[in-house]
């Protein structure tokens, strides 16, 4: 893997709220099918391997849930909140 063009957590933070955007306002994702569509998502999870985007999803998810950018449910999986969801233009 070539370290020097691995994507910043600024744009990982992007790619999360356009995956989650996608989906509509009110539909959750695991965090499974957000890694996926990332392609930061392993199976299975090897934390000694050399791999620095190795579920990094989870990490970027709980800095934008400590943001009020996306609210998580135990039980159904993560969402844009309303305010992330009003702020964001409209696609047309």
């Amino acid at each position: 893997m070539d370290h020097a063009r691995l994507p910043t957590e600024a744009q990982l933070k992007d790619e999360i709220i356009d995956v989650l955007q996608e989906n509509g306002p009110d539909v959750y994702m695991s965090g499974p099918q957000i890694g996926r569509k990332l392609g930061t998502y392993r199976q299975p999870y090897n934390p000694r391997a050399n791999d620095p985007l190795s579920r990094k999803h989870y990490d970027i998810l709980r800095k934008l849930k400590n943001e009020g950018r996306v609210e998580h449910s135990e039980r159904i999986g993560w969402r844009l909140t309303k305010a992330e969801w009003n702020r964001l233009p409209l696609d047309e």
